[in-house]
């Protein structure tokens, strides 16, 4: 993270105050990082406001979910008459109680083991949808973790599940909060950073648990309070995630971040801050990686086989030419977009044959409004060689603006295909060869 990057912005998604904590100075030493708010994002107050409210409301909703398993192991339940009869079934219910704990605990560990191996190379495409999805399971975990009192005899099952969503949530959510923290430390301060959101959240979490128990006070005895209880606090719970995630303005470029700014670009030569892009990013869009972008076309494929989008050698020789001194390779009809990099692809280029996609599709759209039908060949030729041209002439300016706002250039989070092409001279002749 570059140390010099801008603390003002020309907007913001909400104007939210500066936290309470920063008035208090013995909240303030605790809570925040040093130099604050000036070692921080503009995006930092509002996260840190909902993050908080999420982990009182979990915290919460968890000891009402805890005392429903409790109950339904019979924990604190008055002895029977007798003491030996007493002793021996109060260690029979411990021991039992004891199993089926460890028992729950120890699936639960398993579920997040093989989530998160699932998760942890996609994760950073879309950090924010995995914060909010891993949060509305674990809310699910505590709808479980409720149904063991009302049949307790299904505990294991139950409790063992409700574990298993909880950690399998942790293995989306845990990753996502790492991104979030990197983004907010612009000083090179991320220990800084991550050690005070440590203490936000258990600050957060006593006030969880003291509404918790306060909570569980009102409604033990009494499983629809219980339920009414759990409704109201998961839902405040799922808000104060989205609010919390919503508002967070990532330098890194995802399929949906790329493709707002490329497509601002292309309209008005202007490159969009992240402030200014957060507004615009919808993260349930932006899992749907770059097709969903284009108006124009069915769909862009990454890394195909371009021979599909020529008839003849001669087509393909006249491709080779065109992109000769590209590191990549662009072929469209009317039903696709397709890109096939270079085996030496640098992010330059990436982002060079995003744009012109994006050019080619308005260019594409254009035309067919104009003829009212799909394009011919030809004419889809002379679209390819007016987008790339356009694409050479701005590029450079796309690039330069993009480091100027901060922009990450040094990472694309895009799966971007396995394959990739050279060209070789065969003959007297240059031929792609598929790598």
């Amino acid at each position: 993270i570059e140390s010099d990057l801008p603390l003002t912005s020309t907007s913001t998604k909400s104007s939210i105050p500066t936290p309470i904590l920063s008035r208090i100075p013995i909240l303030s030493d605790l809570l925040l990082p040093k130099d604050y708010p000036n070692s921080v994002s503009l995006d930092y107050n509002n996260f840190v406001i909902y993050n908080m409210l999420r982990h009182v409301t979990s915290q919460a909703y968890g000891v009402i979910g805890t005392q429903s398993m409790f109950a339904a192991l019979s924990i604190g339940v008055p002895s029977l008459k007798g003491a030996s009869n007493a002793v021996s079934e109060t260690s029979s219910a411990a021991f039992s109680a004891l199993w089926n704990w460890v028992g729950k605990d120890g699936i639960g560990m398993t579920g997040k083991i093989v989530v998160g191996a699932r998760l942890g190379s996609i994760v950073d495409r879309n950090p924010k949808l995995w914060r909010f999805c891993g949060d509305c399971v674990q809310t699910l975990s505590a709808a479980f973790e409720l149904a063991t009192v009302k049949y307790p005899s299904n505990f294991l099952f139950l409790a063992a599940f409700a574990a298993f969503l909880r950690k399998s949530s942790d293995a989306a959510t845990g990753p996502s909060y790492r991104v979030f923290l990197t983004s907010f430390a612009i000083n090179s301060n991320i220990g800084d950073v991550s050690s005070r959101a440590e203490s936000q959240i258990v600050f957060s979490n006593i006030l969880g648990i003291a509404l918790g128990l306060f909570l569980s006070k009102l409604v033990q005895n009494n499983l629809t309070a219980a339920i009414q209880c759990y409704i109201t606090l998961a839902s405040l719970h799922i808000y104060f995630t989205y609010k919390s995630v919503d508002n967070i303005a990532l330098r890194t470029f995802n399929g949906h971040r790329l493709c707002i700014v490329l497509s601002h670009y292309i309209k008005t030569q202007t490159v969009l801050d992240h402030y200014q892009v957060s507004e615009r990013e919808d993260m349930f869009k932006a899992a749907q990686n770059f097709n969903v972008f284009l108006r124009n076309t069915v769909s862009c494929e990454l890394g195909i086989d371009l021979l599909e989008f020529v008839e003849s050698g001669r087509d393909v020789s006249r491709v080779v030419t065109l992109y000769e001194s590209e590191r990549y390779m662009l072929g469209f009809n009317n039903e696709k977009i397709g890109i096939l990099f270079r085996e030496d692809v640098e992010m330059t280029d990436v982002l060079s044959a995003f744009l012109q996609a994006l050019k080619l599709d308005e260019l594409r759209g254009e035309m067919k409004r104009g003829i009212g039908e799909n394009v011919n060949r030809n004419e889809a030729w002379n679209l390819m060689k007016e987008s790339l041209k356009w694409t050479q002439k701005c590029r450079d300016d796309l690039i330069s603006q993009m480091q100027d706002k901060n922009w990450e250039l040094k990472q694309l989070l895009i799966d971007l295909g396995s394959a990739r092409y050279n060209v070789q001279v065969d003959d007297g002749e240059k031929v792609i060869a598929s790598i």
